[in-house]
């Protein structure tokens, strides 16, 4: 009898461990496997949406601007920058950022002359008073991501200049970071090959 009972358990039990693991396997490729801290895909965008409203954006269209300027050698800024309307959830792993660049004016000087200056409306230089596309940002082309001090620098698929979120406090600076990272990971597409 303990023979039979014996044998059953190594045939049952590895097949039962072969399963859950396939189970695992699956949830991770999915991106939404939630481990025991109870993070997910889900958790990390909802944070977002409750935390970055009312916090202060520079767009990648933005940043390059600012990069052509100092490329031809005029200091450029933007005053005041656009405020978050909107994180909000399209799928997962896609959330929509927009911020309002209503009042938002780019500043140009030329450093050589301080009376060479000039400005102009945000909004019209990018088409409209909303910056962030409207079909949404996939977290998993986010390339590159780093804190530094209350800004969380964002480097898309393409890109060659950093999109930033300027938030109110180096503590949520951190845990902004932190769900964006947890986010870049999950989302990653190539996640599944192993690499």
């Amino acid at each position: 009898m303990r023979a039979k009972h014996g044998a059953w358990v190594r045939v049952v039990v590895p097949a039962a461990l072969l399963l859950a693991a396939a189970g695992a396997t699956a949830a991770d490729e999915a991106g939404d496997a939630a481990p025991d801290d109870g993070r997910s895909i889900a958790s990390a965008q909802a944070f977002l949406q409750q935390m970055l409203p009312g916090n202060r954006y520079v767009s990648t269209p933005m940043a390059e601007i600012h990069a052509r300027a100092r490329n031809e050698g005029v200091r450029a800024s933007f005053d005041p920058l656009p405020v978050i309307v909107e994180a909000d959830p399209v799928e997962p792993c896609v959330s929509r950022l927009r911020a309002d660049a209503s009042g938002t004016w780019l500043l140009l000087r030329n450093p050589e002359d301080y009376g060479d200056a000039t400005d102009a409306p945000l909004a019209d230089l990018l088409g409209g008073p909303l910056i962030g596309d409207p079909e949404g940002m996939h977290f998993g082309s986010v390339r590159a991501l780093r804190r530094v001090g209350t800004e969380v620098r964002i480097r898309l698929a393409g890109n060659s200049d950093d999109a930033v979120l300027h938030l109110d406090a180096e503590s949520t600076a951190k845990r902004v970071h932190d769900a964006l990272e947890y986010l870049r990971l999950h989302c990653d597409a190539t996640r599944a090959t192993g690499f």
